[in-house]
């Protein structure tokens, strides 16, 4: 399934889009440079595998959300236009909170960056207000991101009002 989604990206995309990944489930370390996300059948997909499916992805930006041990590791997915951003770095383990209901990557950054509007809408200043959030809530649940698109990438509909480099006037 997971390949098929990938191949239904490769295909669906245009030079014009957003495409934001998102995996939340199990990673397993296959080697020091290797890591596999774990399907739910129980077959791996290594990093370097997902990496050459993502290759062709025409996607002008294109975030990719890593809520699993490991994740930082999956900088293989990297190239320019792509943010990666990671529960954990390539050699540590990430963690659910019970009372959150989620990882700490997602209640800080989704929930309440994101969802609750606490950070100033791009994925960059959501991710930024989530680090030094947990920083101080949570010091030894910090994530990564590796950011490799130029500006900000926002999420959503273009805010409202005239297109940039123009001025409203009045009629």
């Amino acid at each position: 399934d997971i390949n098929n989604a990938v191949a239904w990206l490769d295909a669906s995309t245009t030079p014009d889009s957003t495409v934001v990944i998102f995996y939340a489930g199990h990673v397993r370390k296959l080697d020091s440079q290797t890591e596999a996300i774990v399907a739910a059948d129980g077959g791996v997909l290594p990093d370097w595998y997902l990496a050459r499916q993502l290759d062709p992805l025409p996607a002008h930006n294109t975030w990719i959300v890593m809520a699993a041990c490991y994740g930082g590791g999956f900088d293989e997915l990297m190239k320019p236009g792509r943010i990666l951003t990671a529960a954990a770095d390539a050699n540590s383990l990430a963690y659910e909170n019970t009372t959150y209901g989620n990882s700490y990557l997602v209640e800080y950054m989704v929930d309440r960056a994101m969802r609750e509007g606490r950070a100033a809408g791009s994925v960059e200043a959501s991710y930024m207000w989530a680090y030094d959030a947990l920083r101080r809530d949570h010091p030894n649940r910090m994530p990564v991101q590796y950011d490799d698109v130029d500006g900000e990438l926002r999420l959503g509909p273009p805010p409202a009002g005239p297109p940039p480099g123009q001025t409203s006037q009045p009629s």
